[in-house]
């Protein structure tokens, strides 16, 4: 089953990123939440309880 969703993207993702994100299977995709995650606390601007906070409330 796909899920489409609707998010308001910054200007400086061009479409050629998106076009890139478009050729990848459900796997990798699938892989980029880990990827992400960890970019988010290396910044230092978030915390496992925040991520994890905004991971449960996505899931309501």
């Amino acid at each position: 089953m796909k899920k489409v969703i609707e998010i308001e993207l910054p200007d400086f993702i061009d479409d050629s990123f998106i076009s890139i994100m478009s050729l990848l299977t459900p796997q990798e995709l699938s892989q980029l939440k880990g990827v992400a995650t960890g970019l988010l606390l290396g910044s230092g601007r978030y915390t496992v309880d925040d991520i994890t906070a905004i991971i449960c409330k996505g899931k309501e």
